[in-house]
């Protein structure tokens, strides 16, 4: 209940300021430049705050967590020293006698995607996706024999027969699109080392 009415004030108050019923203060400053290091930097200006600016103030922290989050959730399933790495190849199912390969291609592939955004909250499409890889998989000079599967909106789905072939696969994905995307986290936050630890991850940072 409280949330829903926490929800409602804060719409109220920034339709106020989009119709210029209320002027938000400029007392506390933000620069979002200074991004490095997961740091941010606060410039106090003094003087009066009032809920308009602090509506502000917590939707930029808001978004600077959600970033952050996702930076280290990105390390954890895809950089290639973590003990989740997405790149190891399961068990052949015995059943149907064939390798699964599956990743949301959605992070590495977003301006080729056909994903669909509702409100933030972005819907993936790696039946497109998946179908590119693949396409660009055969044009490598790799063969595409013995791969199948049907694709979820929310991550691709091969069935590969082949150990060798869905190997091949991984490789050629890991390469061309998700580790160039870890080493552009990796600049972005300055980090020159990404170091698992039993329980945590830890950073070591590149020298400024």
């Amino acid at each position: 209940m409280f949330d829903e009415l926490l929800t409602g004030h804060i719409q109220a108050i920034k339709k106020s300021v989009d119709r210029g019923i209320m002027e938000k203060t400029d007392s506390i400053g933000i620069d979002v430049k200074n991004l490095e290091e997961f740091k941010f930097k606060l410039k106090n200006k003094d003087g009066v705050v009032n809920m308009a600016e602090l509506i502000d103030m917590r939707e930029w922290i808001d978004s600077a967590i959600k970033s952050s989050s996702w930076a280290c959730r990105s390390f954890l399933f895809y950089h290639k020293d973590s003990p989740k790495y997405w790149g190891e190849l399961g068990e052949k199912d015995p059943e149907y006698n064939e390798y699964t390969v599956q990743i949301n291609l959605e992070p590495f592939m977003s301006e080729e995607s056909e994903s669909k955004d509702l409100g933030g909250f972005i819907i993936p499409d790696n039946y497109v996706l998946g179908d590119k890889v693949i396409e660009r998989f055969e044009e490598a000079g790799n063969s595409i024999k013995g791969i199948g599967g049907e694709h979820f909106r929310e991550c691709t789905n091969w069935k590969i027969k082949n150990k060798a072939t869905a190997k091949k696969l991984i490789k050629f994905i890991d390469k061309n699109y998700v580790q160039p995307y870890i080493k552009e986290l990796m600049d972005v936050h300055n980090i020159k080392r990404v170091i698992f630890l039993e329980d945590r991850m830890d950073f070591e940072y590149k020298e400024k």
